[in-house]
This record gives structure tokens, C-alpha cells and sequence, in this order.
């Protein structure tokens, strides 16, 4: 089938892209440069309650009006998580399923696993009127395959645009990154304090830097009473241009989480031959190799975590070795490769 005839046959439903914070919105971002026929409705953006709540309706009513009157379209391909972000894509999916639509639910995030739990009826009743599950990882897919049976789970790996390989310097101070949601599920106040313990003898050897958004205030706070503004660097939110030069500038990537789906900010730092220090949570073990291309410890773990910084700061040399396997595991979520299975999957639907 001829691409642009395809994705007009396709419906994405999501939150604002055009403006993109957060893992999400990069991924329907990127899906976006697919096609110009990519066709979309935004069901929540950036403002005031008020304002989410007529973003809602006025999607419901674009949404219904597509259904009635654009024949052509025949998936509904729906992103979204838990909590709120769930109840919300409810309302497409079953009006999707009333239109004898295909749905997809295309499942981010880290915590469906605990959500699911406080609304199980709710979520088993929602994902029967699904004919596509897509999960980040094996994990996922095993997670709804055991909890809800479902018929069909796919794995499509979360997408990163196409990035050459680069060679980087390595001298000291090394640089290390952290980007995300400021707060404890994202492991920042960990992060933090492994360094206040340790403070002194990172001086000049090692300079955190920390970007996103959310307990901002909080964690200035934090590195300022604690002394540590020497190795720590607040960065606020970054984007664009000084998002790139951070990935280009460090040296290794940190993200210790409490619960993830598959994260973007890993993946981009892997294609930045950077080395991770994560956590064993979601689909991050699929794609970080104890060893391999950085070091998993359990949340929590501060000792775990400053071992493997400090291995890191002693043996620079396998900087570069780590950061190329990462670049070699993290290949297939470039974005030519996730379009040639979401297109797959797109066209198993439509036959």
C-alpha cells in the first residue's frame, strides 16, 4: 500500500506534540515526520485546568466528527498511560469501538502495573474493545498478556531520531547527565545525596548536570544547602540546541527511577555513546546490559550508585567501549527502523 494512502487511513490521538516535554509527546513527534498525511487530534496540553478541560471537549467533538464523516480512516491509534492520562483515552476508545474502528492503545509510562491494580474492571473493560496493544518492551507485552489476556500485544520499540556517530573527548572533570520529571519516582533525590556523601572527593573529578522539570525549586534548594553547587548544575528545562550540547558534552547519562516504561532520555543518551547507570525497572534491562553499556543497581541502592560512578571516574578508558555498545544496542529504535514496524503493524490491522 502506498504510504501516503496508508497513514490517511490512520488517526493518532495524544498529547500536544508541537511544543514536546516529556517522553510522549517526542515519540508522536517523531511519528509525525513519518507522513504529511499524519493526521492527529491533541487531547490535553500545557495550561490551566480550565483550559485541559476544553481541550478535552473539543477533541471528543473533533474525534466524533471524523468518525461520522472522514470513511477513510479506519485505526485509531491512541498514546497514553495511567491515572488520568487512562480515563481520558477511555472516551476514544470507546467511541472509536462504537465506530467499528481498529484501536490501537499504545501504552507509555512506568506504572500501569500499580494502576491496573486499584482499577482492574475498568481497565479489563477498556482493553477489550482494543484490538492493538502496544507495549515499550518484553516486559510490557508479558504485563498484559498474563494480566489481561489480551490476544494482541506487539512490541514496538519507543523511537529516536537517526543520529551519526560521533567520537567525544574524555578528560576530567567527566560530565554526567540527568533529565527527567524532578521528583522521587525519577530517583533525583538518590542521585543527590550519593553525591552530598560523597562531595569531597568528587571535587574536580566529576560535575553532575541536571535538566527537566517538575520539584525545580525543591532540588535548587537541595544543592544549595547541601553544598554541592561544585559538582552539581541546574540546568532547568532543556531543549533544542543546549539539550544537544549536553548530550554532547557528557559522558555518561544517570537516571536511578522507581518506575519507567521504556525511556527516551536513555535511548537518546545511548545514541550519544553514552554509558547508563539506571535501574532494573521496565524495559530499561532490555536495553541497558549490566556491564556491557552501563550498570543497573536497585532504586535506592546509594551505595550501588556510587560505585559504579566512581568505577566510571577510575576507569575512563571504558567510557568510550561502553558508549559504543550503547550506540550499537540502541540501532533499532532509530526512527526509519520503528517506521517499518509501526507500518507493519498498521498494515496486519488493516487486512
Amino acid at each position: 500500500m502506498d504510504t501516503n494512502k496508508l497513514y490517511n487511513s490512520i488517526l493518532t490521538i495524544g498529547c500536544d506534540f508541537k511544543h514536546p516535554k516529556g517522553g510522549v509527546a517526542q515519540v508522536i513527534n517523531t511519528y509525525s515526520s513519518f507522513s504529511p498525511s499524519f493526521r492527529f487530534i491533541c487531547t490535553t496540553k500545557e495550561t490551566s485546568q480550565l483550559g485541559k478541560i476544553f481541550q478535552l471537549v473539543y477533541a471528543i467533538i473533533k474525534f466524533v466528527g471524523l468518525c461520522m464523516f472522514c470513511k477513510q480512516i479506519k485505526i485509531i491509534h491512541i498514546h497514553g498511560a495511567s491515572y488520568h492520562s487512562f480515563f481520558r483515552k477511555c472516551i476514544f476508545i470507546f467511541i472509536g469501538h462504537a465506530f467499528k474502528k481498529q484501536i490501537i492503545y499504545h501504552v507509555h509510562g512506568g506504572e500501569f502495573h500499580i494502576f491496573s491494580v486499584a482499577h482492574k474492571k475498568a481497565v479489563a473493560a477498556t482493553l477489550k474493545k482494543v484490538d492493538c496493544i502496544i507495549t515499550l518492551s518484553q516486559y510490557w507485552k508479558d504485563f498484559f498478556e498474563k494480566e489481561f489476556r489480551h490476544p494482541n500485544v506487539k512490541i514496538l520499540p519507543n523511537v529516536i531520531p537517526d543520529r551519526v556517530y560521533n567520537e567525544r573527548d574524555i578528560k576530567f572533570p567527566l560530565h554526567a547527565l540527568f533529565l527527567g520529571t524532578l521528583g522521587e519516582k525519577k530517583g533525583i533525590y538518590d542521585l543527590l545525596q550519593v553525591l552530598t556523601m560523597h562531595k569531597e572527593e568528587l571535587a574536580g573529578k566529576f560535575i553532575l548536570h541536571v535538566g527537566g522539570n517538575g520539584e525545580t525549586e525543591k532540588v535548587q534548594h537541595y544543592i544549595e544547602s547541601e553544598g554541592i553547587q561544585h559538582i552539581v548544575r541546574f540546568e532547568g528545562w532543556v531543549s533544542g540546541e543546549k539539550k544537544t550540547k549536553l548530550l554532547t558534552r557528557c559522558h555518561f547519562y544517570i537516571l536511578p527511577s522507581y518506575a519507567e516504561g521504556l525511556p527516551i532520555s536513555i535511548l537518546e543518551a545511548m545514541s550519544y555513546q553514552m554509558p547508563i547507570l539506571a535501574t532494573p525497572v521496565g524495559g530499561i534491562p532490555e536495553v541497558v546490559k549490566n556491564g556491557i553499556n552501563g550498570f543497573l543497581d536497585e532504586p535506592g541502592n546509594h551505595e550501588g550508585l556510587y560505585q559504579h560512578i566512581h568505577f566510571l571516574l577510575s576507569h575512563p578508558s571504558l567510557i568510550k567501549k561502553m558508549g559504543d555498545q550503547s550506540y550499537a544496542i540502541v540501532k533499532p529504535h532509530f526512527a526509519e527502523e520503528v517506521k517499518k514496524q509501526l507500518e507493519k503493524i498498521y498494515l496486519e490491522l488493516l487486512h
